[in-house]
């Protein structure tokens, strides 16, 4: 039978998830090699050949791409049969160790070709044999020689030419190579099975057994259970390494990695470290068993196992093992999860205490949601884990009006279904306090921001009034182009916030309820009481209001620049005679419409001037200027920004009091 052994490689998977998988099979290779000639000092060094190296600073460089990584041991070698297994496609020479016979092909899913060199001792004999391995040939260039004079075991693997779709996925720091590679043969060194080993590139050189000394012995422990009459170990690992950020639990084969479990979700939202005495650390725990052994893809990439279906083949089903490992990880974490856990719940309730109220009431129906928040230092991101609590929360009080419904329909208990009925409405309305405080807190957080906007900026500037402007109403939009709630028109007058139709820095000719030619272009131009609302001899628009921003501590206006001539000039273009309605009705000017105009600036000596010219009166509180016009039937007001706040906050104080004095 011809093979093509090409498609043979290419049969074979490579998790982009476990990049270095071929580092890791040539490494397990070297330690089964060592622990079969039973080598009392065995070693194992990793080379690392990157493209090259870019230096940034004096004495820095920066880590470019792995091209080749070789591994050097002192193991038996490739003595005759050792040879004959590699060269035989899924050999059960080294069955007993759990090997597949398959691994080397994983070596050419990331790297173009393999070169082996070995010295190796043999029927009273040393020999040296090379050979090349890859995609198109197999086992090419085989030479063998008889070697002179003493010689010591030396064995090198050369994987050649990292392919380019792997780079990316490849770590390039050293630190987290030799990390992922004590991870991964971790069982290794707490069996006492691993040998020394260090890894290098042209900068630095890392012994993998001093990251493993570097562990205290107390924070490695063992545990044994079983499922069904299968037996299983797990051991829980207490990693205080700066560089590892997550909880995992890890599936392993043959005193290897092959699988790996997030386990934040498990561990009820913890999303950073645990903390105690001797520092901050992540949990990470190794699953070993004869029935994981014996369950293991060809690749050591996966189990044959069933997630939720036990077979007659496999009884016990992988979501078992995890969850019986889980609760024996909780158990062994309960003082950290403990002392996690308040932490958390402090957190949060500053947080809602003092910087989000409206989630009071969340925390106190639904404290279990807690659990399932993640923590932040990030105010945003708190917001939106505890917006996504109230979802659900929102979501349990849905199912329960179903369920109470069908209670209703079946009941016949009178009294439990009123008292059912009473505790139902009463969540209901207290969600509907928790909406009004949202609405409560918007209103907060825009006074804030427009005071922020009025001060000086850090160009020792004023805000230009396109700020303030767009803290009120987008600009460049209509009413149709945003949401009836996304504006603050409640800053200058609550009734502003109903309205027909809302131009935002658009000219008059280009508003959607008229027609006209004029280029003016106000701030902002509202439109109330549309023609199919009125009387039939009323004007199509019963009230027209008109908003100008100037820019706040503006001192200097030109009589060109003269705001109150501006707004003049506006209700000039809308009762002039040219403007119609888009139904072709004419806008003649007489007094049934009425106009409401607000300039809203920093009062200056010249806007004062101008304001004594045209005899405006004070408001009531001194703060602020009005003027009827009777030829207008126009009220026009100079709101200065101070005023505006001031009024603004005097509306909404009972709000802000009840929601932040609770």
């Amino acid at each position: 039978m011809n093979i093509n052994f090409q498609g043979l490689v290419d049969l074979h998977t490579l998790p982009t998830s476990e990049p270095l998988l071929p580092l890791y099979e040539a490494v397990v290779n070297s330690i089964q090699s060592i622990n079969q000639a039973n080598i009392a000092d065995g070693q194992i060094h990793i080379k690392i050949e990157r493209e090259g190296s870019i230096s940034l600073f004096e004495g820095e460089n920066w880590e470019t791409d792995i091209d080749n990584i070789i591994i050097q041991d002192n193991g038996v070698g490739f003595t005759e049969d050792n040879f004959k297994s590699f060269n035989t496609y899924a050999s059960d020479f080294k069955k007993m160790l759990g090997c597949k016979g398959v691994g080397r092909m994983i070596w050419l899913k990331a790297f173009a070709s393999v070169k082996v060199e070995s010295t190796y001792f043999e029927s009273g004999s040393w020999f040296h044999r090379a050979f090349t391995f890859d995609k198109v040939n197999a086992v090419g260039n085989e030479t063998k020689e008889h070697v002179d004079g003493d010689a010591h075991n030396v064995t090198i693997i050369s994987l050649q030419n990292l392919r380019s779709k792997n780079r990316a996925s490849t770590p390039k720091k050293l630190s987290t190579i030799a990390r992922d590679l004590l991870n991964h043969c971790f069982i290794y060194f707490v069996m006492g099975k691993a040998p020394r080993i260090t890894i290098s590139d042209e900068t630095e050189t890392i012994s993998i057994n001093n990251l493993f000394d570097n562990i205290r012995k107390e924070d490695i422990s063992t545990v044994e259970f079983s499922i069904e009459d299968k037996a299983f170990r797990l051991i829980h690992f207490k990693n205080y390494n700066p560089n590892s950020s997550i909880h995992c639990l890890n599936m392993c084969a043959n005193d290897r990695r092959v699988s790996s479990t997030n386990l934040q979700s498990v561990f009820n939202g913890v999303n950073s470290k645990f903390i105690n005495a001797q520092g901050a650390f992540v949990y990470n725990g190794y699953i070993t068993s004869e029935y994981l052994d014996e369950n293991v893809n060809r690749e050591r990439t996966s189990f044959n196992i069933s997630d939720t279906e036990s077979s007659m083949f496999a009884k016990v089903t992988k979501n078992e093992i995890i969850a019986k490992a889980v609760e024996l990880a909780l158990d062994y974490l309960r003082d950290e999860l403990v002392a996690y856990n308040n932490s958390k719940r402090e957190k949060i309730e500053h947080f809602v205490r003092n910087v989000n109220p409206r989630y009071r009431l969340l925390l106190r129906r639904y404290p279990e949601c807690i659990d399932n928040i993640l923590i932040f230092n990030d105010e945003d991101k708190m917001e939106l884990e505890l917006f996504k609590q109230e979802q659900q929360y929102k979501l349990k009080l849905k199912e329960e009006g179903k369920e109470l419904e069908k209670i209703i329909k079946t009941n016949v208990n009178a009294d439990n279904i009123v008292k059912k009925t009473t505790e139902y409405a009463e969540k209901l309305s207290e969600m509907g306090k928790s909406s009004l405080a949202e609405y409560i807190l918007h209103r907060k957080t825009v006074l804030d921001l427009l005071e922020r906007n009025l001060k000086y900026q850090d160009n020792n500037q004023y805000a230009y009034e396109q700020s303030i402007h767009q803290i009120v109403f987008p600009m460049q939009q209509t009413s149709d182009d945003i949401d009836y709630t996304a504006h603050n028109l409640w800053l200058i007058d609550e009734k502003l916030s109903y309205h027909y139709y809302l131009a935002s820095d658009k000219k008059i000719k280009s508003m959607d309820p008229i027609q006209s030619d004029s280029k003016n272009e106000p701030d902002i131009t509202i439109f109330d009481s549309p023609f199919a609302f009125t009387d039939e001899n009323e004007q199509p628009f019963r009230n027209i209001t008109i908003i100008e921003f100037k820019r706040p501590g503006r001192e200097a206006y030109g009589d060109s620049e003269n705001p109150i001539q501006q707004v003049i000039e506006y209700m000039d273009d809308f009762t002039n005679g040219k403007i119609k309605t888009k139904d072709g009705l004419t806008i003649d000017g007489t007094s049934n419409i009425r106009f409401f105009c607000y300039i809203l600036c920093d009062i200056s000596e010249k806007l004062h001037k101008y304001i004594k010219q045209y005899d405006f009166q004070l408001t009531p509180d001194s703060q602020g200027y009005y003027l009827y016009s009777k030829s207008y039937n126009a009220y026009m007001e100079i709101i200065p920004y101070n005023k505006m706040i001031k009024d603004s906050k005097k509306r909404n104080k009972i709000l802000f009091d009840k929601l932040f004095d609770q």
